[in-house]
């Protein structure tokens, strides 16, 4: 019998659990829901990255490293995350059949895999292109390429693209997630009165740069360019830089500035 168990071999077992696992175990009995309502806060993290697909399903708890940031409370973001879900299901779906970029969402519902994917990635995207980038030869120093956190979330963003190796950074994609950023993302998207746009617009910024097949015809990780055209980027508006870069670059741009209209 599990009210038998002491509470610490109850955290043991649990720690053993996935997340759909935890809602089964849950359900059996109020001993059980009671040792997850009780569980320490980066059990609560973990499972979070794994319904948001920031973290594989198969990975335990146990094979995590304990994580030191527990300032969110974990079970609150878990409980808000379902509900701004919720929230988009009751959305107009972003597919249109005649739409260009729209089109290969036509016939998906709102709250659809892929959609939830690009609402998350998006809302972990730096607030200026500048941050995305740093140094990366050391002989030239005005060489410059995607930092570390850019290459991971690009990459399980767009994770299509195949000339990525993926598996290196989906073990620490989940690091970069923000639930403050999100959730001020997920307003402004679900914004009543507002959520049908926005939510064609992040979707169709996104496949301008998916259906043009490999970024920049590079990747991410390959990607280089030089600190004097960052600041030439940094010098135009943003209706300049629609017209004089290519649209995947363009694209990726008009995503960076979706997510910083969250904070007006």
């Amino acid at each position: 019998m599990l009210t038998d168990l002491p509470p610490e071999l109850l955290t043991e077992i649990i720690s053993f659990l996935n997340l759909p696992d935890i809602f089964s175990f849950a359900a059996t009995c109020r001993t059980g829901q009671a040792a997850v309502g009780s569980a320490p806060q980066p059990f609560y993290r973990h499972w979070v990255l794994q319904y948001l697909k920031l973290r594989p399903a198969h990975v335990l708890m146990t094979n995590t490293q304990a994580d030191s940031n527990t300032n969110d409370d974990w079970r609150m973001v878990l409980a808000q995350t379902k509900i701004l879900f919720r929230r988009l299901s009751a959305c107009p779906s972003p597919g249109c059949p005649f739409q260009k970029y729209l089109k290969w969402l036509h016939g998906h519902p709102q709250e659809c895999a892929i959609v939830r994917r690009v609402l998350v990635g998006v809302s972990m995207l730096p607030r200026t292109f500048r941050e995305m980038t740093e140094p990366v030869n050391v002989k030239d120093p005005t060489i410059i390429g995607f930092n570390l956190k850019t290459k991971a979330v690009l990459s399980w963003l767009f994770i299509d693209d195949k000339s990525e190796n993926f598996p290196k950074f989906e073990q620490i994609v989940g690091n970069y997630f923000d639930f403050h950023n999100f959730k001020e993302f997920m307003e402004y998207v679900l914004e009543e009165g507002e959520s049908d746009q926005r939510l064609r617009q992040v979707m169709a910024e996104y496949r301008q740069i998916v259906c043009r097949g490999v970024f920049m015809k590079t990747g991410f990780i390959k990607w280089t360019s030089t600190s004097r055209a960052l600041t030439e980027l940094e010098g135009r508006t943003p209706e300049q830089n629609f017209k004089y870069l290519c649209r995947q670059m363009g694209a990726l741009l008009g995503l960076i500035l979706l997510n910083n209209r969250s904070d007006d």
